[in-house]
């Protein structure tokens, strides 16, 4: 379940159509998602593509499904409470499945 450049430039559109249209901007300033904006978009990020195979995607697969018996343990253990352990002020939680190609 890849998405692809053009797929990703025109969800940029949208979304800033949107958000003009929601805040109801005079004149919005013109947007265009080019192949430029995006290129600078993955940089700034850190976004590139990547493939797990073999070993490696199944050892991704078996770490996600041992780690919440894992995290109950050292909660368990350290006496941790949820407010202690999902407190993100400051800082932010990613949860995704690891695909084969990102």
């Amino acid at each position: 379940a890849s998405v692809d450049g053009p797929e990703i430039r025109a969800r940029a559109v949208a979304v800033y159509q949107g958000l003009c249209a929601k805040y109801k901007v005079q004149n919005p300033a013109p947007f265009i998602a080019s192949r430029g904006w995006l290129h600078r978009v993955k940089k700034r990020y850190g976004v590139k593509l990547a493939y797990y195979q073999g070993e490696l995607a199944s050892a991704v697969t078996t770490a996600a499904q041992e780690f919440p018996q894992i995290a109950n343990t050292i909660m368990e253990g350290g006496g941790y409470t949820l407010d202690q352990v999902f407190n993100c002020d400051e800082t932010e939680v990613y949860l995704k499945k690891s695909l084969r190609a990102t």
